[in-house]
């Protein structure tokens, strides 16, 4: 499970186009109902065609395609050393497709798939692009409005910064104050001021300091420590 890192935008300005900054970034519900406040395909579309598979059934491929349809053989010595190769018995490039393609005939289309995402969008799925070019591996989750002006969201690890200075851009007018936590206390917390489609303040506060705390408190809640003296037998 990742660290769930609580996001908080606010964005102030002229009424309506608050309004309109908002509803560009909604799309509709989730299954259970849930009102999407903020999907990040709004912002930075993520191409069809990278929704595949993720993991090393699909780097196998890549190593498989790269080597069969265009003569690259990096990728093939490494696999002849891993080993499960070694106990097949497997040494040669040959034996190693034949083995794996027997065992899955969807591996080389998949591979195939890993090049062409790679050749028109420098990634092969989802989760490297999503890393790249939003700064987290999924979009937005557990999504809430505070106010007209503000909402909250959660993401995988790390905050969003950069997807804010696009939207920011997007609405030049407005001004978005953007805040997160990570539940990690105290660690990985910080603020951001954009304006006119650029961040105009930043506050990135060393960890666990005075500051730091100050910004998760605010997110988060109070910090809960059990106190262990209840526990001591007197």
């Amino acid at each position: 499970m990742p660290n769930h890192v609580t996001s908080r935008l606010t964005v102030n300005g002229d009424p309506d186009e608050v309004k309109r900054l908002f509803a560009s970034i909604e799309n509709g519900k989730e299954k259970d109902g849930t009102p999407i406040l903020i999907d990040f395909n709004k912002l930075i579309p993520m191409p069809e065609s990278l929704n595949i598979e993720s993991g090393s059934r699909g780097e196998n491929g890549l190593v498989l395609y790269m080597a069969k349809e265009h003569g690259d053989f990096k990728g093939v010595n490494e696999m002849l050393e891993r080993p499960w190769a070694k106990k097949e018995g497997i040494t040669t490039f040959e034996q190693l497709y034949e083995y794996l393609v027997k065992k899955d005939p969807e591996i080389l289309p998949l591979g195939r798939q890993y090049y062409e995402n790679i050749q028109n969008y420098g990634c092969p799925t989802w989760y490297e692009w999503a890393n790249h070019y939003w700064g987290t591996k999924w979009n937005a989750y557990s999504q809430i409005r505070i106010d007209e002006n503000t909402i909250e969201f959660q993401t995988a690890w790390d905050a969003v910064p950069g997807l804010m200075e696009v939207l920011s851009k997007k609405f030049p007018t407005l001004t978005l104050s953007y805040e997160y936590a990570d539940e990690d206390w105290g660690n990985n917390v910080g603020e951001y001021r954009f304006e006119n489609g650029r961040c105009v303040d930043v506050n990135i506060p060393d960890y666990g300091s005075p500051e730091a705390e100050r910004i998760a408190e605010r997110l988060l809640g109070e910090l809960y420590i059990e106190d262990e003296s209840e526990d001591l037998e007197i």
